[in-house]
């Protein structure tokens, strides 16, 4: 687990502990697990699934199953946290998801979470793919 550096309090250090939690078991295959770190009605951002925390814990177990290699995810897929940000309620993860078999370069996400009661009460992700070839030599990291 990544040290905790800029969380100041201790809410914050628990909260991105969570949100920290929540990639271990995403990266462990057990999506669903995760379930308790969410309210009940958590409210999620992503354009592309139905609202709730159930709808994207099921997504994200349907993509690392069986069918994962008609998805484009396979089973070596490794996640990796590069970034943690934590101010009050929200905590940020900028995460990499990469692929030994993957043509492109993997995935960068970013994750923001918003706390309530020491649980996840709202959700937002923004992924972009990473290009074979990118003109920036300064590469996504």
């Amino acid at each position: 687990m990544m040290p905790i550096k800029n969380a100041r309090t201790a809410t914050e250090q628990k909260e991105v502990k969570a949100a920290l939690r929540f990639f271990e078991l995403v990266a462990a295959g057990k999506p669903k697990d995760a379930k308790d770190l969410f309210t009940t009605d958590c409210v999620t951002h992503n354009p592309y699934l139905g609202g709730g925390i159930a709808v994207l814990l099921d997504s994200i177990a349907a993509v690392q199953g069986p069918e994962a290699s008609s998805s484009g995810m396979t089973s070596d897929m490794r996640m990796e946290t590069k970034h943690v940000l934590a101010d009050g309620d929200l905590v940020a993860v900028h995460t990499n998801i990469q692929s030994s078999s993957d043509k492109s370069k993997g995935f960068r996400q970013m994750h923001l979470f918003r706390f309530e009661g020491g649980k996840i009460a709202e959700y937002w992700d923004v992924t972009q793919v990473a290009p074979e070839n990118s003109p920036n030599a300064s590469r996504m990291f």
